[in-house]
């Protein structure tokens, strides 16, 4: 398994797929810190299809990383 991303990097990938992913169907795109590394999140409405990779590739600094997709079934927030 290749070096886990880092805060920058997950953020180049969340900046370089989010249109994409909305495109998907994901309502949010965010970045979260797990356990071993940064990884993207698509938060996507329960029941909703959503056909996409498990990483995100990018390049930083010359140097290539396949950061982590997370998909989060959540229904879309409701304006009050």
């Amino acid at each position: 398994m290749g070096d886990a991303a880092t805060l920058k990097q997950a953020e180049a990938a969340r900046a370089k797929f989010s249109d994409d992913l909305a495109q998907r169907g994901a309502h949010a795109i965010g970045v979260e810190e797990a356990k071993d590394g940064w990884s993207v999140v698509a938060f996507v409405e329960p029941g909703r299809s959503f056909d996409a990779p498990a990483t995100l590739s990018v390049k930083l600094l010359g140097r290539s990383v396949a950061v982590p997709l997370v998909v989060q079934r959540e229904d879309m927030a409701k304006p009050e």
